[in-house]
């Protein structure tokens, strides 16, 4: 099949870093003066991103409808602009001609990743420029061809997914499992207010000068059930800003929790091992003496959320103040009783772990064969007009289940 450089039929904007006195967070969702801003790719969502910056005058803005790529770790995350986007350095948006279908580009840019991962440059953090990526070879199909193969692609990719959302549906089931195993893991603890036995420290209510590298600045997008992990972090700050945000109790130790108050309402992240983060917006930090909260932490994800929906408030964002995370009723009880609930939440855990793991394989296998079908549609080795729907239908589920999948090529 002709291919022809992607810079043929489309438009590669390089995104750029506005001035950070000109960022803030969204914030109550009003955007006022200025667009929507995104720096990578740890705003995007299943297919359009969720931004939680607001760019007054950003340098790059992305057209709506424009496919978004991430040109940083990891490079080939993609998604499309559903509105004007202000894009920064982790960003490269691509503008279709009218000699290029936007569902054909969405499609065809998923079957590159491979060819992207093997143009990107650094051996700690990868990258791509605006060059390599407007030099990608894509297939040069007539507008009537893109089209039906995007409006394959569209229904195939959207009978895989649901098969897909059947496994997440399986996934809050095993969340309600361990909702159960905390509760009588805490059953005959004595209970009060958080505020009885822990402290609660609220973030500095500023916006520091975001960076592209230095100290990690914790929001709600990391805080994460489980273990903090900085993985996906693209917001930094300085020396002077860090050392500013962590002053007044606000510096992050083994065994605290790093909560989330706005957004993500509800969502504790542990700290277990040692790290040098600040706290940026709409988290608490919640600690005591000695610093050992990991209980907690379990409580606060799957043992009151009933309290912090009932208190959580905000038009557009979910929200709970400072006053109503102390006063959530939680377990206070002994040592020992502390450390015996943690030994059974452990193990029984760890038995849903082993269930979880079972079903990530079915993920992943399933998510190769979609990738595998959009490459061969996309280059023409699939022939899409003897597919069935049985044929497909059949294929996924094999593949899901780790057996290959039947499918007819040209």
């Amino acid at each position: 099949m002709r291919r022809v450089a992607l810079k043929n039929r489309a438009l590669v904007l390089a995104g750029q870093a506005p001035p950070g006195a000109t960022v803030r967070e969204l914030g109550d969702g009003e955007v006022g003066d200025g667009f929507l801003f995104i720096q990578g790719n740890a705003e995007f969502g299943i297919e359009h991103p969720s931004p939680h910056l607001v760019a007054t005058h950003p340098p790059k803005v992305a057209p709506k409808g424009a496919v978004l790529l991430s040109v940083r770790a990891p490079v080939g995350a993609l998604n499309i602009a559903d509105r004007p986007l202000g894009i920064g350095r982790g960003i490269a948006a691509i503008v279709p001609t009218r000699q290029l279908d936007p569902r054909f580009l969405w499609w065809g840019m998923h079957s590159l990743r491979d060819e992207l991962a093997s143009r990107q440059v650094g051996s700690t953090y990868g990258a791509i420029d605006a060059r390599s990526i407007s030099t990608l070879p894509i297939p040069d199909l007539s507008i009537q061809a893109q089209r039906q193969v995007a409006m394959f692609l569209d229904r195939e990719c959207e009978r895989i997914g649901n098969l897909g959302l059947t496994l997440s549906l399986q996934a809050n089931a095993l969340d309600e499992f361990r909702a159960a195993i905390v509760r009588d893991a805490v059953r005959n603890h004595r209970v009060g207010p958080l505020k009885r036995g822990f402290f609660v420290v609220d973030c500095k209510h500023r916006t520091p000068n975001y960076l592209l590298s230095g100290y990690p600045a914790i929001s709600t997008r990391e805080v994460k059930r489980g273990a903090l992990d900085l993985r996906g972090v693209d917001r930094f700050v300085g020396e002077a800003d860090f050392h500013d945000m962590r002053g007044g109790g606000r510096d992050p130790k083994v065994g605290d929790i790093i909560y989330s108050r706005n957004a993500t309402v509800g969502v504790a992240a542990y700290v277990s091992e040692p790290v040098e983060v600040c706290m940026g917006q709409d988290v608490v930090l919640i600690t005591r003496r000695p610093r050992q909260c990991e209980l907690l932490a379990y409580v606060l994800n799957f043992a009151v959320t009933d309290q912090v929906e009932r208190a959580s408030q905000g038009s557009t964002f979910g929200r709970i103040n400072v006053p109503v995370i102390r006063s959530l009723v939680v377990p206070h009880d002994s040592p020992e009783a502390e450390t015996e609930a943690l030994r059974l939440i452990r193990s029984r855990f760890g038995k849903l772990t082993v269930v979880e793991g079972e079903m990530r394989t079915m993920a992943a296998q399933l998510a190769e064969y979609r990738d595998s079908l959009i490459a061969d549609a996309v280059t023409g080795k699939l022939d899409i007009t003897r597919q069935s729907d049985r044929q497909l239908d059949e294929s996924a589920h094999a593949a899901m289940e780790g057996q290959k999948p039947e499918v007819l090529s040209r």
